[in-house]
């Protein structure tokens, strides 16, 4: 694909962006796949600089969680469909018990990777106190009062930042 003029180069920019939405900030289980449904972020430029991307990963981050949470009582091999990478540096900035040694400035290469055992990870998670999680800007307040699926209940991020 020669890239020589202004329309070859808005749409080599679309197609990037088309990639990297569909493959890395709100990708699925399936890589090899790429989805229709990703193009309708892209497919109008000045709109997809507008879109809040935090907001937009997370929101898919937390949806994936949902839909895991879901499954994990079925048995057999579950997947995680959303940025992995994204939770694990959320997840490790936030829960100093639990994070890998620190290897990089980068905040998504920052940390050594490292797999727990289900069972090491589900006993450090029961002992965690809310006390010892450094929380974001949406976990302050009331939202802290008893259960975490009651603090998130209601609770939703738009795409888009309001004007």
């Amino acid at each position: 694909m020669a890239i020589d003029d202004e329309q070859s180069k808005s749409l080599f920019k679309q197609l990037l962006a088309y990639f990297i939405v569909d493959q890395i900030l709100l990708c699925s289980s399936n890589p090899k796949v790429l989805r229709s449904s990703s193009w309708g972020a892209v497919a109008d430029m000045e709109a997809f600089e507008k879109i809040n991307w935090a907001k937009a990963v997370f929101e898919h981050i937390c949806k994936a969680l949902k839909e895991l949470k879901e499954l994990i009582p079925n048995p057999g091999q579950h997947t995680f469909k959303a940025c992995g990478n994204i939770l694990e540096t959320i997840l490790y900035n936030r829960i100093s018990s639990i994070q890998p040694q620190i290897m990089s400035d980068h905040p998504l290469q920052k940390y050594r990777p490292k797999r727990f055992d289900a069972a090491s990870i589900e006993e450090k998670l029961n002992k965690l106190k809310l006390s010892e999680i450094i929380h974001c800007k949406c976990c302050e307040g009331d939202a802290l009062e008893g259960d975490a699926d009651d603090a998130l209940e209601g609770v939703t991020c738009s795409v888009e930042d309001p004007p």
